[in-house]
């Protein structure tokens, strides 16, 4: 995979687990790239038969901000994703501390990165 992911959170348990935090309020465009790459990542997991952990950290929009809402419903409504809002971020964490989730470039060689899937 060549296009850059941006994580907010990156750990491993035997299996990699991300996070990624969206802002509802920012440019519609900027959000759907954010959603997008991150989907990508998923799926560069599942191309290559590795299992990962995944989870989107959001709340919801303003009504105002009517084309965010629009987006904001996709991951929520969506089985692709596993939605978290932001007032049940401690649900993260929850699964985190039980599968002994670590960061993972404290728990892997960087100049060796044979486990990744891409």
């Amino acid at each position: 995979m060549l296009v850059p992911v941006k994580v907010d959170l990156i750990g491993k348990n035997g299996i990699d687990v991300f996070v990624q935090s969206i802002e509802m309020t920012s440019n519609q465009n900027q959000i759907i790239n954010e959603i997008s790459t991150f989907y990508l990542l998923k799926d560069t997991y599942k191309r290559n038969k590795k299992e990962c952990k995944d989870f989107i950290l959001s709340q919801e929009p303003p009504k105002e901000y009517k084309k965010q809402h629009e987006i904001w419903n996709q991951p929520v409504e969506s089985q692709q994703f596993n939605y978290v809002d932001v007032t049940e971020s401690e649900k993260i964490i929850e699964y985190a501390e039980p599968h002994n989730v670590k960061s993972i470039f404290g728990s892997i060689d960087q100049s060796n990165y044979d486990g990744l899937p891409f």
